[in-house]
């Protein structure tokens, strides 16, 4: 049963993320023993339209409730309870000319689906992430290393999520003069559609900056 569901929520994860604007490939599964909890290791993100690297994710642990599993329907609702993340990095990068590799990634489509996801009590764990972002026309280097992110739902808004992210290690670099990050902790509220921050605070090597 874990292999046959490991291999059912990696074409899931594929299909959704194919409506993104992006391609996953998986580079094999983990064993679980809860028959509903899918374990992913190697997976890779790419930009469907570029063929870019958007993202690699050691290890992806998915546990979830399929509802009325043994109900004849025209539709089947899955609840995914978490989301559990582990070394995980994500690449931004932006050439002389102002390309992304993000181009062409874009908000899915709604549609009537014969698979429906509840996410409205999902709670997200990431642990050991790191975030490479490159402007080469700007000529910005970033890197967040050592990242550890929460987030669940919010209360008030089913369709947004209390994001806590938190890194000791960390660098930017400014037309080759490179900077030091030796704290980042971020509270905010984000949706598909924007990100309102809570709280920010940021010590570097030019000092420390708080906001509310």
């Amino acid at each position: 049963r874990s292999d046959g569901f490991n291999r059912y929520v990696a074409e899931e994860i594929k299909k959704k993320l194919i409506e993104f604007g992006l391609r996953a490939e998986v580079g094999s599964f983990g064993f679980a023993w809860d028959s509903e909890t899918a374990r992913l290791t190697d997976l890779k993100v790419y930009n469907q339209q570029t063929g870019q690297l958007v993202a690699m994710i050691g290890s992806i642990e998915v546990k979830t409730h399929i509802r009325d599993l043994y109900t004849a329907k025209p539709s089947r609702e899955i609840e995914i309870k978490n989301l559990n993340l582990e070394s995980t990095e994500v690449f931004i990068e932006i050439d002389e000319q102002g390309r992304s590799n993000l181009d062409g990634v874009h908000n899915a489509p709604s549609k009537s689906e014969t698979i429906k996801f509840d996410t409205t009590k999902l709670l997200t764990s990431l642990t050991n992430g790191a975030v490479h972002f490159k402007d080469r026309q700007h000529k910005i280097e970033a890197d967040l290393t050592k990242l550890k992110i929460t987030a669940q739902p919010n209360a008030q808004q089913s369709q947004a999520f209390n994001v806590q992210l938190e890194t000791d290690a960390g660098r930017v670099v400014v037309e080759n003069r490179e900077t030091a990050i030796s704290q980042l902790s971020l509270t905010a509220k984000a949706s598909a559609s924007e990100i309102e921050v809570e709280q920010l605070r940021l010590s570097s090597g030019l000092g420390e900056v708080t906001a509310k």
